[in-house]
């Protein structure tokens, strides 16, 4: 026994500094341009520092690149060919030079390295990621399952019309209504809006089955998806709050929508109560799907955690330090959480191709850095992903007063607690609903998509009703 434990604890001391090192990268990735080239400078005039003979201009015309790389416009040309001109001047500097050699070498690899990362960085080239590639498998993975049986031939397949877009720098899929008008009301609009890390084509499995009974729009949060990703530093809560949810206004307002019902994914369902509290009278209903962040935190952060969340690390800074190698390690993560799933998981089904869900959640996790940063801004830096605002606070028949539904995975499956809704619930004086769909998980949608469709459109025509029901 005693032998593992020392092996255990050699092994992880030993991993210790390449971990520091993988993530140090990681986090120096997601900074800007502008912070790397500061980085750089400075580790570069550090060295030069520590060096007593007169070779200070190795340091200097570095830092020259690296301004010039950092300020001046972004043409790839014009930048490589000053990184060139950097190269060719140290190695010839090197060549020609004078001085012990061992510290000479030491110079020249450090600024070349500085300049060659700076470029880079600015450029992107690290990261084989593009916004074009991810327009085009979400559109794939539509095609493959967005399809429907023709009545006059089960084994035809037809694949119904959607409409991708950006709409007021929000990433849309608009799949109308298709089912038969049999009164003068038209069909409820049905926003839906997803989690950390998600997407538009996460719902792809559920989204023609809905649109049989509703007009449907899958919205992405402003800086994640094809939506718009700018730069981000909240100061505050509020500040980075008011970008989710006045994002998600703005497309309302381009829409012309009136009102709709909300429907949100996990930390998606958090935002969607904070618009709903902005917005009361937008909100026809509120669904919130497996939502994080409703009570307060079991414990403390431990101060090493609140040390490292500090830092705001992220999933996706794993997958664009990676870089080229970025999709494999998707396709990793994807099979590791695939094979834990149940057997009535979309993608384990077919209904959602594999090989494309990698693709799209790596072009999706590696793009700009930009609204994941709600995770640090939101979230508490424990287990069970805790608000730091919790939603209980929210949920209260004084601030909402719209129908308010909940659906969860099974128990024991998915990770969100469904007790927490019961004991919101029993606070609230409107109608309420809370389902639980068996065999899935926090997934709900990609889980037992077939179940989870027909959950969310009864539940909403029953909310319609005001008619209170418990499953």
């Amino acid at each position: 026994m005693w032998v593992r434990v020392i092996a255990g604890g050699a092994a992880a001391l030993l991993l210790l500094p390449v971990l520091a090192l993988f993530y140090s990268i990681s986090w120096f990735l997601g900074q800007s341009v502008r912070f790397a080239a500061f980085v750089s400078v400075a580790a570069v005039l550090l060295v030069s520092l520590l060096v007593h003979d007169p070779i200070y201009d190795i340091p200097v015309v570095a830092a020259a690149t690296l301004c010039f790389l950092t300020f001046s416009s972004r043409v790839l040309g014009v930048h490589f060919a000053a990184v060139v001109g950097f190269l060719a001047y140290a190695v010839a500097r090197r060549h020609y030079g004078f001085g012990p050699s061992a510290i000479l070498d030491a110079l020249v690899v450090v600024c070349g390295i500085a300049v060659v990362w700076t470029f880079i960085c600015a450029h992107s080239l690290w990261i084989p990621a593009s916004p074009a590639a991810l327009t085009h498998v979400e559109e794939a993975i539509y095609h493959h399952a967005l399809r429907t049986h023709n009545p006059s031939n089960d084994n035809e397949r037809t694949t119904p019309a959607y409409h991708m877009r950006v709409v007021a720098g929000i990433g849309t899929v608009h799949v109308p209504y298709t089912g038969q008008t049999t009164s003068k009301k038209r069909p409820l609009n049905v926003v839906l809006v997803h989690g950390f890390a998600g997407g538009n084509a996460l719902w792809a499995a559920s989204l023609f089955g809905l649109a049989e009974h509703f007009n449907i729009y899958a919205v992405e949060w402003l800086g994640c998806g094809r939506s718009d990703r700018p730069a981000t530093n909240f100061q505050t809560w509020d500040e980075a709050d008011a970008f989710y949810v006045q994002g998600l206004e703005q497309w309302r307002h381009a829409m012309q929508l009136d009102s709709f019902v909300l429907c949100g994914h996990s930390m998606g369902a958090m935002f969607a109560t904070h618009y709903a509290l902005r917005y009361p009278t937008r909100v026809e209903q509120l669904v919130l799907i497996s939502p994080c962040g409703i009570p307060l935190p079991e414990s403390e952060p431990h101060w090493l955690m609140n040390a490292l969340w500090a830092l705001e690390w992220t999933p996706m800074d794993l997958v664009r330090n990676a870089g080229p190698l970025g999709p494999r390690l998707m396709h990793l993560i994807l099979a590791a959480r695939l094979s834990r799933q149940p057997s009535t998981n979309a993608i384990k089904r077919g209904v959602l191709d594999l090989s494309m869900m990698v693709e799209y959640n790596y072009h999706n996790w590696a793009g700009k850095r930009s609204g994941e940063v709600g995770m640090y801004t939101h979230l508490l830096p424990v287990r069970r992903a805790y608000a730091k605002r919790p939603l209980k606070d929210m949920l209260v028949p004084t601030r909402l007063t719209m129908p308010i539904s909940f659906i969860y995975g099974q128990d024991g499956v998915d990770w969100m607690n469904a007790a927490h809704a019961v004991k919101v619930m029993q606070g609230l004086t409107q109608h309420t609903a809370l389902h639980k769909i068996p065999s899935a998980g926090h997934q709900v949608f990609m889980d037992n998509p077939e179940v989870f469709t027909t959950c969310l459109r009864d539940s909403i025509h029953q909310a319609a009703a005001a008619t209170p029901i418990f499953d």
